[in-house]
């Protein structure tokens, strides 16, 4: 009985892990994600003649950049192009054009780039096709900036801002803190 229940729990995880990942074809459009595959526009056959389309992909979680991973990419060498930017459209910096089977490797927003996104824009001729991409999207969050302040302390500072006391007495340090993103939760540690 253990053992079936057991099996049910891991079947019920594992469909709910895959229902949560998508799956993303390069179309004309956009999506907010920070998880998924992006494949291109044949999805998991090739792709087809004379296609041109841009995809934009931005975070989903504020604050976040997105990256994109390519486990495998096969265009037709200096004919059918990859271009991906570093932004929420193609007047972004460019972050490179890829052919034939030179993959992009990891691609990130890069840290100025403030919406996070990336583009890309794919481009086919009018003959031989290939299997094109397939990539993981991910996101990462970059540290939030604090800036601590101690505000007072209990015996106060003296002259020089020099704190006075006797051996075996305390001190009160009262602080606080500007948090680019949020505080909430935040604890103090003094650390001497």
């Amino acid at each position: 009985m253990i053992r079936f229940i057991f099996l049910l729990l891991f079947a019920l995880i594992l469909k709910t892990q895959i229902a949560i990942s998508q799956t993303f074809t390069m179309v004309n459009g956009s999506v907010s994600s920070c998880t998924g595959t992006f494949l291109d526009p044949g999805g998991t056959g090739n792709y087809g003649n004379s296609q041109t389309f841009v995809y934009t992909i931005c975070p989903s979680t504020p604050g976040g950049r997105v990256i994109v991973t390519f486990t495998s990419f096969n265009t037709e060498a200096n004919f059918d192009f990859l271009q991906i930017y570093d932004g929420n459209s193609t007047l972004a910096p460019s972050l490179g054009t890829f052919s034939g089977t030179v993959s992009p490797g990891v691609v990130q927003a890069t840290v100025g780039n403030t919406s996070g996104c990336l583009t890309f824009r794919f481009t086919s001729d009018g003959s031989v096709v290939s299997t094109g991409w397939a990539a993981t999207i991910s996101c990462s969050t970059p540290c939030q900036t604090i800036n601590a302040v101690l505000n007072s302390t209990v015996p106060a500072a003296g002259a020089g801002n020099i704190i006075r006391i006797c051996q075996g007495g305390s001190i009160t340090f009262n602080g606080s803190a500007t948090f680019s993103n949020s505080g909430v939760g935040a604890t103090y540690t003094w650390n001497f």
